[in-house]
């Protein structure tokens, strides 16, 4: 299962996902996928349906990836080639700049 931080907590999506829903609206959630190592080939399946069921609980899904930063980088891990049709951003999140990317996102939403 693949670690997702709320706070200072540590949860699985799984775990994550089980959480009371939250009343109010818009829900934005973001993904970071600092902690998603290449080497460990992911339960596809399972990262979906999270993912799927995560999805139902936000009104918008934005996935941060420090590596889009970078120059060259392809999303080619089964990991993010599975979430990427979920999500309504792939942004980079690796300087100042891309901070400020991900606060103009945000400044947008109703």
């Amino acid at each position: 299962m693949l670690p997702v931080q709320v706070g200072r907590q540590d949860l699985s999506l799984p775990s994550f996902t089980s959480l009371p829903a939250v009343e109010t609206h818009p829900v934005v959630t973001l993904v970071s996928t600092t902690r998603w190592r290449a080497r460990r080939t992911p339960d596809v399946a399972l990262l979906e349906r999270e993912v799927d069921r995560l999805r139902r609980h936000c009104d918008r899904l934005i996935c941060l990836n420090p590596l889009l930063g970078s120059p060259g980088y392809e999303p080619l891990t089964r990991g993010i080639r599975a979430i990427l049709p979920r999500v309504d951003d792939f942004l980079p999140i690796h300087n100042l700049e891309s901070l400020e990317q991900l606060g103009a996102v945000l400044a947008r939403l109703d």
